[in-house]
């Protein structure tokens, strides 16, 4: 579920504007529902419809076991965002608009049979990423409660992975201490800890303390760290303008 889309870019404003006719594009462009297929046989989804949260009633859209289907507000503005392969299937636009806040989301069969319904919220335990930050909200095991906190975490893919599953959390490598209120000659400094037992190359990765700007200190090209090995950088890396 992306409840909370990041803003847009320059780059996917200039393409709303230069569509004919140009499309102004805000975070709610791009949200986005999933459904994914997990019974052992093919569902048409023909009348289904969502009856909370958003509006929207399916055509004759068959999923496959295993299938995904990407309802989208705007699906012109999620193809900009999104590069998805021609075999995922993308419905919409719906009406409404998903709370950035907290909702009640349910669907019904064709004949008003309840299928599903959860609320969500981004608040106490519920993924922080998720709620403006470039992350979706990404269901950890379908067999899990919808409802729960728990069952759910921010997409490690930064806007999520429409159409197709996410890696989830990558786990290889981890901030391992936190140096944070120093007075000279001390600095400030972050360890991280290369937690497998081959080197890896982490050039160009990006550190931040702000989910308002992740890109705040790129890691230098040629920077790899050991199996099991550990690297730090201080105020004179990440700050050497000392402001």
């Amino acid at each position: 579920i992306a409840y909370h889309p990041a803003d847009p870019s320059q780059a996917e404003l200039a393409a709303g504007q230069a569509l004919t006719p140009p499309q102004i594009f805000d975070d709610g462009s791009f949200e986005f529902v999933e459904l994914l297929n997990i019974a052992g046989n093919a569902i048409n989804l023909d009348g289904v419809s969502f009856t909370d949260g958003i509006g929207y009633t399916f055509g004759p859209v068959i999923m496959l076991p295993g299938e995904r289907v990407v309802l989208a507000r705007n699906p012109t503005a999620l193809a900009i965002r999104h590069a998805l392969p021609a075999s995922v299937q993308v419905v919409g636009p719906y009406t409404g608009a998903l709370n950035n806040n907290n909702e009640t989301l349910a669907y019904a069969a064709a004949d008003a049979t309840p299928i599903q319904s959860f609320d969500y919220d981004d608040s106490g335990s519920w993924p922080g990423r998720a709620d403006g930050a470039a992350s979706t909200l990404e269901l950890i095991d379908p067999a899990r409660d919808p409802g729960s906190a728990g069952s759910w975490r921010p997409s490690s893919e930064f806007n999520g992975s429409p159409g197709s599953a996410g890696s989830g959390p990558d786990n290889r490598i981890a901030i391992n201490e936190v140096l944070a209120h120093t007075d000279l000659p001390e600095v400030d400094s972050i360890e991280l800890v290369n937690r497998t037992g081959a080197e890896i190359d982490i050039s160009n990765w990006y550190l931040s303390d702000t989910r308002d700007q992740y890109t705040r200190f790129q890691i230098p090209a040629g920077t790899s760290i050991p199996s099991n090995g550990f690297i730090t950088f201080d105020e004179t890396d990440f700050n050497s303008s000392g402001t």
